[in-house]
């Protein structure tokens, strides 16, 4: 998930508008909706992302990264 949304963001800039709902990007990541959803909601809870509909912002993309490089 944060990958997909690193690749986003490196071709929007921080402010990402998503274009698929949560089924359908679980569909683009081989997962299933559901995890989608917790993956979003967990980034969102820790301040990686901040989400309002489909208007996604990556306040630190460096911060993200750092998040992926950990996992």
């Amino acid at each position: 998930m944060i990958s997909h949304l690193l690749e986003l963001a490196a071709e929007q800039g921080p402010a990402v508008a998503l274009r698929e709902n949560n089924e359908e990007i679980a569909a683009r990541l081989g997962t299933v909706r559901e995890l989608v959803a917790r993956n979003l909601g967990r980034l969102h809870n820790e301040g990686l992302i901040r989400m309002k509909k489909r208007a996604l912002t990556i306040p630190d993309i460096s911060r993200l990264r750092a998040e992926l490089d950990q996992a």
